[in-house]
């Protein structure tokens, strides 16, 4: 689910999304407050964004901290970005929000993901604490004016901890993140040429 329903935000066409976390995520080996969303179906951590056209060789040399569900030249005009962040603590997460409630569906995306990243994981005791979904919509090549060859996709990006005990006892609690890629049949259109 996305869009007004799901109480996303939808960036602007040609413009790069500034999320903050309300605490610091797990990406890799590193803490990340911020994450940018780009419209070419990229989401960059930190704060050194200067990626554009998709190059992964330029990307691992400047040690940029990437999700790449899609990354694509994508014509700017031709795709709707949404996105929420959904947080077990900080402001929305309280009911301290503009209208001093949760965001809408929360508890079933926290409760999915937890379930899906316990099950498939092998990780119980799962607990998501910033769950990060971001869908692009309708994302057009940049070489075609088809409105037929559009791809909508989605990421889910999901920091949490793990508690480890033994006999009631907590050993250690581990933070860790991971990423879900959602591609529907029949939403990817893009022809492929070699």
């Amino acid at each position: 689910m996305h869009g007004q329903e799901a109480g996303d935000t939808i960036k602007a066409v040609n413009f790069n999304r500034r999320v903050v976390f309300s605490s610091s995520v797990s990406f890799g080996n590193s803490q990340e407050n911020t994450a940018y969303i780009l419209n070419n179906g990229l989401i960059a951590f930190g704060n050194d964004i200067t990626l554009g056209d998709p190059n992964i060789e330029y990307s691992f040399s400047q040690k940029q901290r990437i999700i790449a569900p899609f990354w694509a030249n994508v014509d700017p005009n031709g795709v709707e970005v949404h996105h929420h962040l959904y947080e077990q603590y900080g402001a929305a997460a309280f009911g301290e929000s503009e209208d001093n409630k949760p965001p809408p569906h929360q508890s079933n995306i926290t409760t999915r993901v937890e379930t899906d990243i316990s099950k498939f994981h092998h990780l119980e005791g799962f607990t998501a604490s910033s769950v990060l979904v971001v869908t692009w919509v309708s994302a057009r090549p940049l070489t075609t004016s088809q409105t037929t060859e559009n791809n909508t996709f989605q990421a889910v990006f999901v920091s949490g901890w793990k508690s480890e005990s033994n006999g009631g006892m907590t050993l250690a609690e581990n933070e860790t993140s991971f990423v879900i890629y959602i591609y529907q049949q029949g939403k990817m259109n893009w022809k492929f040429i070699p």
